[in-house]
């Protein structure tokens, strides 16, 4: 008998592991999506999972930490007021490292490893190129933050919209289109335009001068240098001598702290009214802020909006993280205001199914911190408010509200 039971426990066990073996096996092959897909969802019935993109590290890592401190604080606030339907928020930060081909890697780990049912994040365009395809093939919303050109559009097609890739972040034309004819119409119709010598400052000047030409305005020069360029004199005596009214700067990051340190010595600020978009971004503050005292922006949120929401927001933020600086959109209305409208979409559907949700979305109006945001059906873009802000003392000071702006369909939509 104890020769009996000797064989048979071990024959047991080999009969267990190789169903076990059996069972992975089917589950990692391509054939199986539907049923990884299945198995996420039944994984999360207790607790929504939200996988978050940020650049902590990198050369966006000030976005970065927004976004994380944003989810994070989403994460706690909807989950002290019961959650969503009664589920539990969980918020899965990565660090992408400022890296297109992390972004991607890094999606796939929360799709297919931690089974979240909803990606949101990324900062540059280059990063959120790299995950569109990977929402669309996996079947899994993605709601990118930044602004930026349009990317909302199909892989590969600039003229169809994807199916499960929302934008949060205004584009150029949703920033512009009402500024810029505003700005000239206060302070000239002369501009001059400087930027960053890469694709997006190059992007955002071409649509801004087409603004301004269609509105009667003249362009008196338009220069690009490297972004680690070091001394911006001989561009500074151009921009002098053409006498703009108006100097628009393209010079994210590091760049923009260098021109407007030096535009400071030449006394540029004295001669002409400057603003731009990139360059003083409220993330870029703790660099460039104390130089860009009485410069004009363009920007969704400013932490003075007052409305109920936004009050929240602020006093939750400033007891969490207790900011040296003023709180900016990635934070806002990039990560809080993005899970707040998943929020909402999941309370419409019912349910956290993606073509639910996906459906649910279309023209979905929801209050954020910003102020109200409907998802756009024809191009599943945020449409917005926008506000002329004027950095004073230390802080973003609304000057006018310009209304809920729409991006005009797939226009210059980027697939790559």
């Amino acid at each position: 008998m104890k020769q009996i039971f000797k064989f048979i426990v071990p024959f047991t066990i080999l009969l267990i592991l190789l169903g076990c073996n059996s069972n992975t096996t089917n589950t990692s092959t391509g054939a199986n999506t539907d049923t990884s897909s299945n198995k996420r969802n039944a994984s999360n019935e207790d607790t929504i999972k939200i996988g978050v993109l940020a650049p902590i590290t990198g050369f966006m890592s000030t976005h970065g930490e927004e976004l994380k401190r944003g989810a994070e604080l989403s994460e706690k606030l909807i989950n002290e007021s019961g959650g969503i339907d009664g589920r539990k928020i969980e918020v899965i930060i990565e660090d992408t490292q400022s890296d297109p081909s992390i972004n991607a890697e890094k999606a796939r780990q929360l799709i297919n490893q931690a089974n979240v049912d909803f990606l949101i994040g990324t900062a540059s365009s280059a990063e959120t190129l790299a995950v569109v395809p990977i929402a669309e093939e996996n079947g899994v919303p993605f709601i990118y933050s930044i602004d930026g050109e349009l990317r909302t559009c199909a892989p590969g097609d600039k003229n169809s919209k994807a199916t499960y890739v929302f934008g949060a972040g205004p584009t150029p034309q949703m920033l512009l289109t009402e500024f810029l004819p505003s700005m000239m119409e206060e302070f000239g119709d002369k501009v001059f335009f400087v930027g960053s010598d890469y694709v997006y400052p190059r992007f955002l000047n071409n649509i801004a001068e087409e603004i301004v030409e269609e509105n009667g305005g003249t362009i008196l020069g338009s220069e690009y240098a490297p972004s680690e360029t070091t001394d911006y004199s001989a561009i500074i005596t151009r921009v002098l001598d053409a006498e703009p009214d108006i100097l628009f700067l393209t010079l994210p990051g590091t760049a923009g702290t260098t021109f407007v340190t030096q535009a400071r010595q030449y006394g540029v600020f004295e001669k002409m009214t400057v603003t731009g978009s990139a360059t003083f971004d409220t993330e870029a503050y703790s660099a460039i802020g104390s130089i860009s005292e009485g410069v004009y922006v363009v920007n969704r949120y400013s932490e003075l909006l007052e409305n109920e929401l936004n009050e929240r927001f602020v006093n939750a933020y400033i007891e969490e993280y207790n900011p040296d600086y003023p709180i900016g959109p990635t934070a806002s209305s990039g990560a809080y205001g993005v899970i707040l409208t998943i929020k909402e979409a999941v309370e419409k559907a019912g349910t956290t199914d993606a073509d639910a949700f996906v459906d649910a979305m279309q023209g979905l109006e929801v209050e954020l911190p910003q102020g109200k945001i409907k998802v756009d059906p024809e191009n599943h873009m945020f449409q917005q408010p926008i506000y002329i802000m004027q950095i004073m003392d230390d802080n973003y000071q609304i000057i006018e509200d310009l209304g809920m702006i729409a991006h005009p369909g797939l226009e210059d939509c980027s697939v790559e």
